[in-house]
């Protein structure tokens, strides 16, 4: 369907999923580098932004596939899903920007690999901070929303490639993908030295973190493409499989060269989530607090850091606990994130919606 609006319907336990990893994110950023025991619980946190990455990818080609299948293509096409997804992302991207520069101008935080705020300011707000070369990310959970901008840019082009095929295309785009976050892993220590692990490459001075988005976000969309397949079918049909692989996705955040088999194992749980309900973890993502926090998940992962920096140097200057400070950091995100999500980012979407060419889309089923 190229024009005109359809019912989506949607996935609660992906919306859960979501929920669950960015407040796995908000004290993996709080923590992590705190007390002994949260960093050995919490040390692989930022694997969760790759998660981010894999379910993007299966819900981009979920719904906005039509968009571009054969004989549907077209410019305008292309500028309506643009304009979706930055009706989607840029209202209270936009926003937090703007409060976190002012809050680094007024002393009230610092920021960081930022070598000139104005510049840097520029970048960001064009969303193109990933290919800048170095000017830095104003808030530092930004760095994703931009690699996976230019993801967008290229979806009709991934569509082509590995939606428009047999199945075995889509095979290989999944091992293509894979192969994209080998790389990754292998040029890590030269794209970015301080690094948390292997996965764990977020700065603007390569394109190391495109190239990290760009393989989650392809994998996604090829398990997307398998998933009226006979191995999704046989792998749908018994809902331990789910839970098996969730234990295997925590057992692989305490392994040091776990990080690419976390997100093929991502890629398998968020396969089944979509084709089967009956398991007891999609339960409990697709409960009401799980839920919950997936609808407030961007809001949540745009305010945290900002806060808990915030928190931080307020705490700092005054020779109070670094810990204590963000604890009350973690505290102060959930309870900001929903305001955020109300006054801003829905707001904002439906503003920005309501200009798009033709018949405004519904909601996205878990929209990141």
């Amino acid at each position: 369907m190229a024009t005109g609006s359809r019912s989506r319907a949607e996935i609660r336990s992906l919306t859960g999923l979501r929920g669950v990893a960015a407040s796995f994110v908000v004290f993996y950023h709080a923590l992590h580098s705190g007390p002994a025991i949260a960093g050995i619980l919490l040390d692989k946190g930022y694997l969760c932004v790759d998660l981010f990455f894999v379910l993007s990818g299966y819900v981009m080609a979920l719904n906005y596939r039509p968009l571009f299948s054969d004989g549907q293509g077209s410019f305008g096409n292309y500028f309506k899903f643009l304009w979706l997804r930055f009706a989607r992302i840029y209202p209270l991207y936009f926003a937090i920007t703007l409060v976190v520069a002012a809050a680094n101008v007024a002393g009230l935080m610092p920021l960081f690999d930022v070598p000139q705020l104005w510049s840097a300011l520029i970048w960001n707000l064009l969303l193109l901070q990933g290919m800048s070369f170095g000017a830095g990310n104003v808030n530092l959970a930004a760095w994703s929303i931009s690699t996976e901008w230019f993801a967008y840019l290229a979806f009709p082009a991934l569509v082509g490639f590995i939606l428009k095929g047999s199945e075995t295309r889509v095979w290989w785009s999944a091992g293509f993908a894979v192969a994209a976050l080998i790389l990754v892993v292998a040029l890590g220590p030269a794209a970015q030295p301080a690094i948390d692990g292997p996965l764990s490459v977020f700065g603007t001075n390569t394109p190391a973190p495109i190239l990290r988005c760009l393989g989650g976000f392809a994998l996604g969309m090829a398990i997307f493409g398998l998933k009226d397949s006979r191995f999704a079918d046989w792998f749908s049909s018994r809902p331990l499989y789910a839970d098996i692989v969730a234990g295997a996705m925590v057992v692989t955040l305490f392994l040091p060269q776990g990080d690419v088999p976390f997100v093929v194992l991502c890629a398998l749980f968020i396969l089944h989530l979509s084709k089967a309900q009956e398991s007891g973890t999609s339960q409990f993502l697709s409960g009401g607090l799980a839920y919950y926090l997936g609808e407030i998940s961007y809001s949540l992962y745009l305010v945290h850091v900002p806060v808990i920096l915030i928190l931080r140097h307020f705490f700092e200057a005054r020779g109070w606990s670094w810990t204590i400070a963000s604890c009350l950091g973690i505290i102060f995100s959930f309870a900001l994130a929903p305001l955020a999500y109300r006054s801003i980012e829905l707001p904002g979407r439906k503003l920005l919606r309501s200009m798009t060419p033709g018949k405004a889309w519904q909601k996205s089923a878990a929209a990141p």
